[in-house]
C-alpha cells in the first residue's frame, strides 16, 4: 500500500516527451531532456492544511484523483523505480494539464 503525504501526488510515468531544439539559422539540433512527462496518477495525499488560511487548521484537499492522465515538467518532480517501473512523486501544483481521455493504460499493480 502507498501512502502519500501533504499535497503531493504519485504518478506512474508511461511517457516522456522531449523538446527538438532549433537554432536561429534553422540548424535541429539532438533533443535535450528537459520535455514533460506524461502519467497517470496512481495516489493522492490527503491535502495540506493552511494555519494563516482564513480558517485556522482548515484542510484544502488535492484537486486531482486517481486514474487522471496528467503531464508535468521533467523536472517537475522525484523519480523512482518501484518493481521496474518509473514512479514520480510531484506537488500538486507542478501538474500542467489533465488530458482527456483519462487512463487508457493498464497500471502495473
Amino acid at each position: 500500500m502507498l501512502y502519500v503525504s501533504q499535497n503531493r501526488v504519485l504518478m506512474y510515468a508511461v511517457q516522456r516527451m522531449k523538446q527538438d531544439i532549433e537554432s536561429t539559422t534553422g540548424l535541429q539540433l539532438p533533443e535535450r531532456d528537459s520535455g514533460y512527462d506524461e502519467g497517470i496518477i496512481i495516489a493522492v495525499g490527503p491535502g495540506i492544511t493552511y494555519p494563516l488560511s482564513g480558517e485556522p487548521g482548515k484542510r484544502v484537499p488535492v484537486k486531482y484523483k486517481v486514474g487522471q492522465r496528467v503531464r508535468v515538467p521533467a523536472d517537475g518532480g522525484y523519480r523512482v523505480d518501484i518493481a521496474d517501473y518509473p514512479i514520480m512523486n510531484i506537488r500538486e501544483n507542478r501538474i500542467m494539464a489533465v488530458l482527456d481521455g483519462g487512463c487508457e493504460q493498464e497500471i502495473p499493480e
